[in-house]
């Protein structure tokens, strides 16, 4: 009867600090993807770009691919969030958040946002902001028969904002 009682109580326990761990964690998540987004705003050029990557490689979570050059003299460098502790403990679905900054050179190319989650299926949303003139832009659907991925792209300075307004983007 003892040992029951004792069994009870370290699970009493146990439970309640597993929940704040896990929330602190998802909490955590959705600040760095919020930051992300943020960091994406402030790339204007391949120093901001280089600048913001190197503040990337010091934060908890994320984690930095150096992708190898493409043809065409492409260079990528990915920051990528997962929720993998979460989804391994099925507490929520596999969910994936990148930023993907490509160069040629000294020239910034394009910034990519991305999420892809598994909730139904696969279902994705993707932004990419071109740098240099006569690159695709436009917005489309992937997969005919509904929408589970959606691209959206642009020409940096496309046009003028009215004044006081800024580009945005929001999770």
């Amino acid at each position: 009867m003892m040992i029951c009682r004792r069994v009870l109580v370290a699970v009493l326990l146990v439970l309640p600090l597993l929940a704040i761990g896990l929330t602190t964690y998802a909490v955590s998540l959705r600040a760095l993807a919020v930051a992300l987004i943020g960091s994406s705003l402030r790339i204007h050029s391949a120093t901001d770009a280089q600048h913001e990557l190197a503040e990337w490689r010091g934060r908890p979570l994320a984690q930095i691919i150096d992708r190898p050059l493409a043809p065409g003299g492409d260079k990528s460098y990915g920051v990528l969030l997962t929720n993998t502790l979460l989804s391994r403990l099925r507490v929520a679905q596999p969910t994936m958040a990148e930023m993907v900054i490509t160069m040629r050179g000294t020239e910034l190319r394009s910034i990519t946002l991305r999420m892809v989650s598994e909730r139904v299926g696969l279902s994705a949303v993707s932004s990419v902001e071109w740098f240099s003139p006569g690159s695709p832009r436009g917005g489309y659907h992937v997969d005919g028969r509904r929408p589970s991925w959606a691209v959206v792209e642009f020409l940096s300075g496309m046009s003028d904002p009215p004044k006081g307004a800024r580009r945005s983007r929001s999770t």
